[in-house]
């Protein structure tokens, strides 16, 4: 279950790794100003936000669980975040498994990165 004091803590963790601008933007709606925060994630190193959920999940491995090794399934973006993760993370028992008609963008990022 989510709570506030989960997310802070995710914050905690992630906050070396990540750092995206927070962009304030006003929004008027009629006579009420509505106040509206955005996180740009194009700007994160894999160009998404998948890479905060992975991070969240990685760090709270154990070495046990870490040495064991990382599977990700994903046609895309989960993928090369996964990936990206373990390479900060020097997590080196990974395989990320792709379908077939996976775009070769995205699989060959997730070679760039080093993991197959």
């Amino acid at each position: 279950m989510f709570t506030s004091d989960l997310i802070i803590e995710t914050k905690r963790l992630i906050s070396d790794y990540i750092n995206t601008p927070m962009l304030d933007k006003s929004i008027y709606l009629s006579a009420d100003k509505l106040e509206v925060y955005l996180k740009n994630e194009g700007l994160q190193h894999t160009k998404s936000f998948k890479l905060r959920g992975a991070l969240s999940k990685l760090l709270r491995l154990t070495k046990e669980e870490k040495a064991n090794g990382v599977v990700a399934v994903s046609s895309g973006n989960h993928g090369i975040a996964v990936s990206y993760a373990c390479k900060l993370l020097k997590i080196d028992n990974v395989l990320i498994f792709v379908p077939k008609n996976t775009p070769s963008a995205k699989t060959e990022k997730i070679k760039w990165i080093g993991y197959t």
